[in-house]
């Protein structure tokens, strides 16, 4: 812990951390065991849609995180608004149940643009095969690209977020046009060793599709009613 910074004149706790979690009960240990460990962190905060059980029973393991059932089938955006409800941080940290690579010092490099107050919100772009390319067109077009899981704001930016804004996978290119043209703007960085299971994976062909399908037509809707170009935006170098 000695390698991580204070965050300045802040001391304890800075950020509550929220993992919308979809059945991951066989992946979530992973990013549990990185944030519970991590100092500052006012609370960690499970929203799981799992009637399996499997998700609880991993939690529990975990004395210090708060578990919050989700009604079945209401989607991301409906877990982070739950999850919001019992933060007690002006900043929030968001997490994939399913990262895989996250490390203390990611989270230091997330938060500390929104904790500095720089900027409202700031966005982890994941590491892929084809980086160069996905780097690329974060630059050119940074408000519809930057949809990492992964991702530090503050919880004005979601309070004042529109309601429909707050449902399924719109909520990342929600925040995203939020804080870079009504907040103090957005940051992002490429962390390359960051990486997740892909839902193909993790729920079958069918599920899996399905699912990737919403995605898509939730990114689609965003794009078609946000104002995609311009704001403020700011490129972080490691």
């Amino acid at each position: 812990m000695s390698s991580l910074p204070s965050f300045g004149e802040h001391s304890g706790c800075v950020a509550s951390a929220i993992v919308p979690a979809y059945r991951e009960g066989e992946r979530i240990h992973r990013v549990l065991d990185v944030l519970t460990a991590y100092p500052y962190f006012c609370e960690v905060i499970v929203v799981a849609d799992d009637p399996t059980g499997r998700t609880a029973a991993v939690v529990q393991r975990y004395p210090g995180v708060r578990y919050v059932q989700q009604p079945p089938n209401q989607g991301k955006g409906q877990a982070v608004d739950l999850g919001v409800r019992y933060t007690t941080s002006n900043v929030l940290f968001l997490c994939d149940a399913d990262v895989i690579g996250l490390t203390h010092e990611d989270i230091t490099a997330i938060l500390t643009p929104v904790v500095e107050g720089r900027e409202d919100l700031s966005v982890a772009v994941r590491g892929r095969r084809a980086s160069l390319l996905t780097e690329l067109f974060a630059r050119l077009f940074p408000l519809a690209t930057l949809v990492g899981g992964e991702r530090a704001f503050a919880k004005r930016l979601w309070q004042e977020l529109p309601p429909a804004y707050k449902v399924g996978y719109r909520i990342e290119l929600g925040l995203n046009v939020r804080a870079a043209h009504y907040g103090r703007g957005l940051a992002w960085r490429v962390f390359p060793h960051l990486r997740q299971t892909v839902k193909e994976q993790k729920y079958g062909i069918t599920v899996g599709i399905q699912r990737r399908w919403q995605e898509l037509t939730d990114i689609a809707f965003t794009l078609s009613t946000l104002r995609m170009i311009g704001g403020k935006v700011r490129h972080e170098q490691p």
